[in-house]
């Protein structure tokens, strides 16, 4: 009898097993699926030197109606002379592989270029140029330097102001010139000096 009950019992057991292992299988299911695709955005800005617009002046005796006088240290007047492919004195200027090279430049020389750039990136972005001294810090005493009108300083670096340029927009000119003014003296002879210029972009609505 009592062996009875216990086989009773084990077969409730397996019955009870059965009938949850059978529930998991009576519901209805269904799976979808979908993916997510990202790719994110390219800031992208080209920046180079307007080759076309480069120009050359180097600094001649004053007439008596001149106007826009520059002088010397010992009061000679003169005034600038633009020049066709070289300065007066046989130096030069000109833009290759990135590099803006001036070459055997006297006093009384001067260059003006034009930096420009486009936006060839996804987004719109932020452009500012930025120009300090790299190397040559002797020479660089020695030299007047203007951005857009405002004089260098290079003591420290200089930023134009921040300007917004759409996908494939171009940057507004920045203007750029360079004078080994009449005043300079011998203390310039001989020198080198390198000047960085960097177009700096960040997305447009960035915090600055």
């Amino acid at each position: 009898m009592k062996k009875k009950t216990l086989f009773s019992a084990v077969l409730v057991i397996a019955l009870c097993l059965s009938m949850v292992v059978g529930s998991t299988f009576a519901l209805l299911t269904t799976e979808q699926e979908f993916n997510i695709s990202i790719n994110s955005a390219k800031v992208g800005m080209t920046a180079s030197v307007d080759t076309a617009g480069i120009k050359l002046y180097s600094a001649v005796p004053a007439g008596a109606d001149a106007q826009q006088i520059i002088e010397d240290e010992y009061g000679n007047k003169y005034v600038y002379q633009q020049q066709t492919d070289s300065f007066l004195n046989g130096g030069s200027a000109g833009y290759k592989d990135g590099t803006f090279s001036l070459s055997l430049i006297t006093p009384g020389d001067k260059v003006e270029f034009s930096v420009g750039g486009e936006n060839t990136g996804d987004i719109a972005v932020k452009s500012r140029l930025l120009i300090s001294c790299d190397e040559g810090q002797a020479l660089m005493e020695g030299l007047v330097i203007t951005v857009n009108g405002v004089k260098f300083t290079n003591s420290s670096s200089y930023a134009t102001e921040w300007q917004t340029i759409e996908v494939g927009e171009k940057m507004e000119g920045i203007v750029v010139t360079i004078e080994l003014p009449v005043s300079a003296n011998n203390d310039y002879q001989g020198l080198t000096a390198s000047i960085l210029v960097t177009v700096e972009s960040v997305q447009e609505n960035g915090k600055i």
